[in-house]
């Protein structure tokens, strides 16, 4: 009988021993999963910041790319009013010249 509750003791210590390593090994593995979730949270939160500066840059870019097209048209409209004053400068030389000649042609006829 004595043998009998002996082996079953060391039985039952046999368990509780498994059982303890059992709840370590499973503990260690909640404790890596709870590491591995906050990395994740972080290496998330990094990507979310990440994000966001580049959002920041291309909005910037944009930004400046939409300064930059305003400034292209209006060095575009500058130079079709350059070309028209051009245009109308040479018209008014023209007709100044015209002018000059007819007075030349009415002076000499009062002479």
């Amino acid at each position: 009988l004595r043998q009998q509750i002996l082996a079953k003791d060391l039985e039952v210590r046999k368990l509780a021993d498994d059982a303890a390593e059992r709840h370590l090994a499973s503990q260690r593995r909640v404790h890596a999963l709870e590491q591995s979730v906050r990395a994740q949270m972080a290496d998330g939160t990094t990507r979310v910041k990440e994000l966001e500066t580049s959002l920041r840059m291309l909005s910037n870019r944009s930004d400046l790319h939409q300064a930059l097209a305003e400034v292209r048209q209006q060095v575009s409209e500058s130079r079709v009013q350059a070309i028209h004053r051009d245009g109308e400068l040479e018209l008014v030389k023209k007709l100044l010249e015209d002018e000059r000649g007819r007075a030349e042609h009415l002076r000499s006829r009062l002479v």
